[in-house]
């Protein structure tokens, strides 16, 4: 229970990666809202389901609630990086630069 949401953000990230495979270019713009419903199912998790103290592993992964509050930070940051980065990505900000126009690989990266 208290890896659920690793496990939730990783599961998103593959699935951002291997959708953004498999759809078209006009299609890609779903990968965005797949992500931050990942990120935002991970912080429901950790809000709702995860405890404030625990430990697994024999130890070697703890929580408590300095870790449960930096989760959330995390998560947070990770959901904000995405929606605001969601304009540039999708070619709808006038700014085109080198390099950035492959969406679900940015995604997945930051989701990794």
């Amino acid at each position: 229970m208290l890896m659920l949401p690793e496990i939730v953000v990783i599961v998103t990230a593959f699935a951002v990666l291997l959708l953004d495979l498999f759809i078209s270019e006009k299609q890609r713009v779903i990968l965005a809202p797949l992500a931050m419903a990942g990120l935002l199912a991970a912080l429901l998790t950790v809000v709702f389901l995860v405890p404030l103290n625990g430990t697994m592993f024999g130890g070697r992964f703890a929580m408590d609630p300095v870790a449960w509050w930096f989760k959330v930070m995390f998560l947070l940051a990770g959901l904000v990086t995405v929606i605001l980065s969601r304009d540039l990505l999708d070619g709808r900000v006038g700014l085109r630069m080198r390099g950035i126009g492959f969406r679900g690989v940015c995604f997945s990266v930051w989701l990794f």
